[in-house]
């Protein structure tokens, strides 16, 4: 995993790199003071997570943060901001897509919880928050399954069937459209990306532009992708930011 901090007081960018180098050995930390320097870098490596502050010298981070979004490759990559003002953040969750973001004075938990949840969504969370609602599949007319809604990875519909991908199974199920199915299991975590894909935001690892309007979502621990379209691609950003605001609080 590669991480581009963007801060322009030296002191606090060098203390943000020691604090994730001496927190996570298997990440890659590039560090810039402005803007000119962040796109030279961002150029020639391929950057997994921004940091980014918002009141640098010169070129604010979020007009920084618009010319990553120019960047194909970098369209749906997370950004995370550092700010003094909170009130500055309504315009970056909204026009930018900024999936967090860190408050000065900061602290190492605070660091280490956002680097986590990039590096890997099967995070701790509360346990109220955790979906134990589940819903009874028909397989065939012999067969019926209890499946817990956490499990699922994502659903496509494919051939006049459903298949709903888990970590342990696939299950396929007839006679019900994609629709029916997701009304059916009224989870607040299962969210449609595509006419053919409704996907679990819990599981999503990397989201990776393939065409103009068209994305691939992979997942954790997972081979099998699904798909993003344009027409939903808002609706799941939306939902990821605020999963994002709800476990910042």
């Amino acid at each position: 995993m590669n991480i581009l901090i963007v801060e322009d007081i030296d002191v606090q960018r060098r203390a943000l790199v020691q604090i994730i180098k001496a927190g996570f050995e298997d990440i890659n930390i590039y560090s810039a003071e402005n803007a000119i320097t962040a796109i030279k870098i961002l150029e020639e490596k391929n950057i997994n997570l921004f940091i980014l502050d918002i009141n640098l010298e010169g070129e604010s981070g979020i007009d920084l943060a618009k010319k990553i979004r120019e960047y194909n490759r970098y369209e749906l990559t997370g950004i995370v901001f550092i700010t003094s003002e909170i009130i500055h953040l309504l315009n970056a969750f909204k026009d930018i897509h900024c999936y967090d973001y860190l408050v000065k004075p900061y602290n190492e938990d605070e660091i280490s919880r956002i680097i986590n949840v990039f590096l890997n969504h099967n995070r701790e969370i509360k346990n109220d928050d955790i979906d134990d609602n589940y819903t009874f599949l028909n397989l065939d007319k012999d067969i019926m399954i209890k499946l817990y809604h956490r499990d699922i990875i994502f659903i496509e519909y494919c051939l006049n069937r459903c298949k709903v991908h888990t970590k342990k199974n696939i299950y396929k199920i007839k006679g019900k459209s994609l629709s029916s199915l997701v009304a059916e299991m009224d989870s607040r975590d299962l969210v449609q990306s595509h006419k053919s894909y409704v996907i679990n935001i819990n599981h999503i690892n990397a989201i990776i532009k393939d065409y103009e309007k068209l994305w691939s979502i992979n997942f954790h621990d997972y081979s099998e992708e699904a798909k993003l379209g344009y027409t939903y691609k808002n609706n799941v950003l939306s939902l990821l930011e605020r999963k994002a605001v709800h476990n910042k609080s």
